[in-house]
């Protein structure tokens, strides 16, 4: 059976997502709308997973974030906006926020019967089986347990982030497609400035990118020859091509798992949870 990536499509989405500015910059471009329905007076998170913490976001622009939380550099990331207190939002180029997850040491309760730390068997008591259940590795054992608007993050089965989400309509979409040409593909000016992570990041995906995508085509080639041989009987060739095809599917794991972990705080969890699923392609 073929293997089929999807990193071809996600090469795109990292050349759209990957930034040279952080969103501050944008703010100062005016790319940015600043108007939302947040009103900073009705939050109130005693537990994240409530109408006046996480949902409440929800609503905002990322412009309302930075200015609760105060201007960082934590993140080179025009659609990321992280905070120093451990609270990420993820958001449309207009600044339209769609996620926001909440790191184990902001100390804010997840909801009012799970705490922090707990783990997936206390998880799935109160919320029920996941929609999706994901299982990987980068340097300790993870699981990502999602929900309709819930991801939950597991390290050595205690929780440690937790993700609340909103679906993005069929106009945002094409609004934030439309804002990003602009943004992305507008000219440069003629000083060159630092080379920022997130450059690094998309040229050293483009590469990975690119390798993955030769061994993808590679074992397809062995994948018919195996059938042939084993069709023929040549048992000595099929032994060499299956050991081929073990091979190029180790080299490929080994690539995926190398960017997560050098990337593993850089990268959005969409954008990683990609990776994770074109790298359960080579594991099957």
């Amino acid at each position: 059976m073929k293997i089929k990536t999807r990193l071809s499509y996600l090469l795109f989405i990292c050349l759209l997502v990957i930034s040279k500015l952080n969103a501050q910059n944008l703010i100062n471009e005016n790319l940015i709308d600043t108007s939302s329905k947040f009103d900073i007076a009705n939050l109130d998170c005693k537990t994240i997973y409530s109408i006046n913490c996480a949902k409440l976001w929800l609503r905002a622009n990322v412009s309302d974030a930075i200015r609760y939380y105060g201007k960082t550099n934590l993140s080179d990331d025009k659609k990321i906006f992280r905070s120093p207190q451990g609270v990420t939002f993820e958001h449309l180029y207009d600044g339209s926020i769609v996620s926001v997850s909440f790191k184990d040491y902001t100390k804010i309760r997840p909801t009012e019967n799970l705490k922090w730390h707990a783990g997936k068997n206390k998880i799935i008591k109160i919320f029920g089986a996941p929609i999706e259940e994901r299982a990987y590795k980068i340097t300790t054992p993870r699981i990502v347990l999602k929900y309709n608007d819930l991801i939950f993050e597991l390290e050595n089965d205690e929780l440690i982030e937790i993700s609340v989400t909103r679906p993005i309509s069929i106009d945002e979409v094409a609004k934030d497609k439309k804002l990003a040409l602009e943004i992305e593909w507008k000219p440069k000016s003629q000083s060159t400035p630092t080379r920022s992570l997130a450059e690094s990041m998309a040229d050293e995906y483009t590469s990975m990118h690119d390798g993955i995508e030769r061994n993808v085509l590679l074992n397809n080639k062995y994948i018919k020859e195996y059938e042939e041989a084993v069709r023929l009987h040549l048992s000595g060739k099929a032994y060499d091509l299956e050991k081929a095809i073990s091979n190029l599917k180790k080299e490929s794991v080994e690539k995926i798992n190398n960017f997560l972990k050098k990337y593993d705080w850089t990268i959005t969890p969409a954008m990683k949870n990609h990776l994770i699923e074109d790298r359960a392609l080579f594991l099957k």
